[in-house]
Formats: structure tokens, sequence, C-alpha cells
């Protein structure tokens, strides 16, 4: 698997949802689903005759804030609310655009009663009821609900009559909510057993699925919008080529159809219908500027030139259609790499005058310090692009290379070999088949370096021995029983024969981290089955041992970072009630025993944090992800030139 030069952003194609329920440990199954491709026959539509850019108003600029996630938005029909998570409990919320006042709809209690949360919904036509996906912890899945969107006595947003349409822990479980198809029905996104992505309807009285649309291995819907009538579906599809260019696709919901409607060299992907249905707004990402288009439809097909509508908008994320006007989401300001000294007799970090940026449109994912501390690897997400995008950079920040891969991350942790000259990282490769991918720093080339069924025997975060010649990690294994019951084991793999030796049981995967003279592994356990502990398992003959144990519950610390030069103690972050919300606690403790020590607080961590070889340099994520709503009012007549705004 050879690296493409890496191209524009990516566009806000709201598979976020479908990263959340990967990253959540949902576990593929063996076999293919028995949903069919939709049958009739496929046309294709002309490239698309780009017409002049059309005169029209400039858009509005309606709100402003931070941390936001517009992937959770979706507006009111009437324009005056969004959908929005309560961070405070996971609630699905809706917030007034106008008194920028957030209402609960749902109660499910604090992140300390329960970890479910809200991720992605859809205002019904009439604005009377919300279908929305819902993150349900015990299963780690997805499931669809509905509830009663109204107003109480004193005019305060209210939801009531919640209920589930479809259940979290099926096998072909659910991922998104793309809309209302009529006041029974509506499209939702499956993830089958075998891990492929399917378009489904579903009965919202009986919860029952019909087959819409499938797609293979390594193939996503991307973004996709209902029309009006609920009668066709735009999506978009990548085209095939290395360019990582997509296509713009109408379907009609009865399945007889299936057209592409906009083709071109660069991503074309669905923005929205225009509110009477006579054509869809898209998004064009190419020759290095973004902008939104207009195409005629009718009856599914083109019916008319594309046309430009509004430039320079490099990344928007839709939020839909509030009365005449599509509403989207522009990021403004991300959080950066940081770095700083660990000074552990002041108790401080002392900050450096390095950092790492983003770049224009993306989030850094992943980062780790290459062995020499010379070069650090980044992951850049892009809205969720089915790619993924790495860069390679100096220890001051310099771009070296930038490559885009036809893989998927499934957990955000890179382990450099010990020569430097490549690194791996836990995946799913173009045909979705998940393992270990060895990424080749030398040649720019992504290859399987172990490679685990799709039955969720797939391994999570693992290192190398100092040598290079083992790798540790765990897996589950299910010994020919119920894959229920299977048990997780910390494993050593030597690389050269495939050969592997059970180390330890442990009760969950967890981020492995080998000790420099390579005598011991420490494994972070999280919260989700047990108390929060760190263990640290001989790779020899010896015991294991619980090193650290924290009673605070419904965190996904402690975190790893490193072990100290002697190999004798760990350094570690872990979040105690104590801390603000947005502060984690920068810990030391012996491998032989005792308390362990707070050695800094980091304030504003934003969950991303690396050790550098020295032991001394820490890279941490921090900052505010500020976003704006923009509102782009469709009214008026689509003639001439374009005017240039609201994008950044």
């Amino acid at each position: 698997m050879t690296a493409r030069s890496m191209g524009p952003p990516a566009l806000s194609w709201i598979a976020v949802g479908l990263c959340a329920l990967a990253a959540a440990g949902c576990r593929a199954e063996a076999e293919r689903s028995a949903l069919a491709q939709v049958p009739g026959a496929t046309a294709t539509a002309p490239d698309v005759a780009d017409g002049r850019p059309a005169e029209g108003p400039e858009p509005r600029r309606l709100w402003v804030g931070e941390n936001v996630a517009f992937y959770e938005m979706e507006i009111s029909p009437d324009g005056r609310f969004v959908t929005e998570q309560d961070e405070t409990s996971g609630d699905l919320a809706v917030r007034d655009l106008a008194t920028r006042t957030l209402h609960r709809l749902t109660d499910k209690g604090s992140w300390d009663d329960s970890i479910d949360y809200f991720q992605s919904a859809r205002f019904s036509p009439d604005g009377r009821r919300i279908l929305y996906t819902w993150y349900d912890n015990a299963t780690a899945g997805y499931e669809i609900r509905v509830l009663d969107f109204s107003f109480d006595d004193e005019g305060r947003p209210i939801g009531s009559g919640n209920r589930v349409v479809y259940p979290a822990g099926v096998p072909e479980g659910a991922t998104i909510v793309y809309g209302w198809l009529s006041d029974d029905e509506a499209l939702i996104g499956l993830r089958r057993p075998d891990d492929t992505r399917a378009l489904a309807v579903v009965s919202l009285m009986t919860g029952e699925t019909r087959p819409l649309k499938s797609f293979g291995w390594g193939e996503y819907p991307g973004r996709t919008v209902v029309s009006p009538d609920g009668r066709y579906v735009a999506y978009g599809r990548r085209s095939g080529s290395d360019t990582g260019a997509s296509d713009l696709y109408v379907m009609t919901v009865d399945g007889t159809a299936d057209m592409r409607l906009v083709s071109g060299a660069g991503r074309d992907v669905p923005l929205a219908w225009v509110p009477d249905g006579s054509a869809v707004l898209f998004h064009r990402w190419g020759d290095g500027n973004g902008s939104i288009w207009r195409v005629p439809v009718s009856e599914g097909r083109q019916a008319g030139p594309a046309v430009e509508v509004l430039g320079n908008v490099p990344d928007p994320t839709p939020i839909g259609l509030g009365g005449d006007a599509f509403h989207y989401g522009l990021v403004v300001e991300r959080p950066a790499v940081v770095t700083a000294t660990i000074d552990a007799d002041a108790g401080r970090l002392t900050p450096l005058a390095t950092r790492f940026d983003p770049p224009t449109g993306g989030r850094t994912r992943t980062f780790a310090w290459a062995p020499d501390g010379r070069h650090v690897l980044e992951e850049i997400d892009y809205h969720g692009e089915p790619d993924t995008w790495i860069r390679l950079r100096t220890e001051d920040g310099e771009l070296v290379e930038d490559w885009t891969f036809d893989l998927f991350i499934m957990f955000t942790h890179f382990r450099f070999a010990p020569d430097g000259r490549s690194a791996i990282v836990p995946a799913n490769d173009a045909l979705e088949r998940p393992g270990f991918m060895r990424i080749d720093l030398d040649r720019g080339e992504a290859s399987m370096l172990v490679q685990f069924d799709r039955g969720g025997e797939f391994g999570r975060v693992s290192d190398f021995s100092p040598d290079g010649e083992r790798l540790y990690y765990t897996r589950k294994q299910f010994d020919d029983g119920p894959r229920d019951e299977a048990a997780t084991y910390l494993v050593e793999r030597v690389l050269a024969t495939g050969a592997e030796r059970r180390l330890a049981r442990v009760r969950d995967h967890g981020a492995v981290t080998a000790s420099p003279d390579g005598e011991w592994l420490a494994i972070a356990l999280p919260p989700r089955s047990g108390p929060k502990m760190i263990r640290v398992v001989p790779t020899a003959d010896g015991e294991a041992r619980t090193v650290y144990e924290s009673g605070t519950e419904m965190s996904r610390f402690p975190t790893v970072l490193g072990w100290t030069e002697d190999a004798g103690s760990l350094l570690f972050l872990d979040q105690h009630p104590s801390d603000a919300e947005s502060a984690v606690g920068l810990f030391r403790v012996s491998i032989h025993g005792g308390d362990a020590d707070r050695l800094a607080t980091i304030e504003g961590f934003q969950g991303l944090a690396n050790l550098h070889p020295d032991g001394r340099t820490l890279a941490y994520r921090t900052g505010e992800q500020r976003g704006e709503i923009w509102a782009l009012d469709l009214s008026e007549a689509v003639e001439a030139p374009a005017a240039t705004g609201g994008g950044r």
C-alpha cells in the first residue's frame, strides 16, 4: 500500500459517528451480511459543466462558540435551534441561537452516573420530533431513538416520549441517522458484521430495516442527504482513483436507480437539497481551494450545469436547512500540540517555544516522537475522511513529508521501531482487515505487519522490544469458546516467525509500554470493567503486579507515557476529582511499590500527550476549538458572479 501525495483537506462527511463506533470498541464478526446491492441500472452523468460563479447574498455569521462539535448539530426547520451534546452529561440538548441558551432534552445523569451519550440528530420536517443516535456503553454500540420536541408553559424547549427505535448491540449495528423519509421511516447507516457499511430504511414504528445500498470493504457512503419529498438520497462516493477524488450520486429510495450526478477531478460531497428539491448543494475541493456549488436536479437526474454559489469555503460542516437558508459550521481555531520541560522539583511544566499546529481544516489526532527525538510523526484527522493523513516533521516543527494512506486508524497510537525508520499503528487496511500496519518512513509505504481476523480477535496498542525483534500487545483469544466469553491476554510475538506466547491474562485491552531494558511491560487498564490501574508484567519469569490503582471511575485515564531511564519508575497521566474538568495530573510511580507522586498539573489538556525520548520533555495537545455557524440564504435566484466570504 503506497502513499499518495497529500492533497487538499478532506470534507466534513459526518462520518465521525462511524469512527466513534470503532473507537468505542465495536467488534467485527466473521460473516458477511446478506444486505444486497441496490437493484436497477446505474446511469452516469457527464462531467460537471462549470457554470459561471453565481451572484448571491453574503453568508451571515450567526454564532461563535468554543469546543464545538458540528457533527452533533442539526438546525431546526425554523432556524431557531441547533442540537448539541451537553458536555456536562452527554445528554441531547438544543441551543437557542438567539439567546445562546442550552436546553437539555434528555436526563441520563452525570458522567459519573453513566458514560452513555448523544451523538447525532435530525429534526423531523415539521420540527416536532428529533431522531438521534445514542451511544450505549454496555454494548459498546449505538442505538437510534426518537423523542417529541415541544415547549413548556414558559416557552422553554422540552423533550418527551423518548423511545428506542433501533437497539444497540445487534449484529448490524447502527452508526448514524441521515434523515427523515416520511413520518414513519428514516434513512440510517449500518455497520455490518463483516465491518462493511450499508444504507438502510428503518421503520420508526417497528424498528425493521430494509436494505438500500451496500458498500464493499474500504468503501464509505460519505455525507448523505435526503430530498425534501423523501424520494431521493444524494451521497458522496470515492471515484476509485488514486487522487482521492469523489463523485456525487443520487439514488431513489425505492432502490430502482442509482445515478452519478456530478463528477470531476476534485472531491464533490453533498451538503443539502434546496427547500423545493430542485437542486443539490455540494462542496467541491480542487486546485487548493474549496467552494459551495449548486446543481439542478429533476427526477433524480442532472437538469443543468453545476454553478458555483460561494467561494473560499475550505471545510464546511453541514448543519442543515433552517427556513430558506443553508446552515454550516466552520472551525476557525483548533488545539495545537505544545511542548514543555518537566520540572519535577518545582512541581510544574516549563513551556518551550516549539509547538506543532495542525494544518488548515485538520486536527492532530496522533503524535509521537521518533526514538532519536529529532522527528515527530502525526496523524491528521480531517473530519472523518476515510483515508489516513500522516505528516513527518522535524523536532522544530518543520514539515519533512506528507502522505495519505488508504487505511483507517482504529486507535490513536503510533509506536516507532527502535531504528526509527518505521512506525506501527493499529488500523484497518483498504480491505477492512484489522491489524498492525507498518508505516515505512523511507519509502512512504504502508503494509500489514500483523493481521487479525474480523471476528474481534484484534490487538490494540502495541510496543516493540528494545531490539525490535518482538512485538507486545493485548488481544482477545477465544479458545474455541463463545465469543462473549473470550479472554484478553498480553502476548509476545516473534516477528520473524509469527510465534506467540501468552505473558498474562488481563481484564481489558490497554496500552502496552516496554521498559528500556526490555524486562518489563507496563499496561494501563481503563475503568470499563473494574478499577482503573497500572500493572507491570515481566517479559521473562516473575509475577505481574499492580503498581497504581485509583478509585476514580468513568475516566479515560490512566495513560502511561513512558519509563524513567533506569526502568525503575513510570510516568503517567491521571485525572482525580480535585482536578478541573480540562486538567490532568502528571505522576511518577515506582514499579517496586509506594505512592504515586504528582509532578505537575496540565491545564487545558485536550486528550493527547507523548513523552520525548529524553524523559524530560512532554508534548501535549491544548487550546480551544473555536467554531462559527453561518447561514447562506437560498431564496434568491442564482445567476451571476459569486460573493466570497464566510470561509476560512
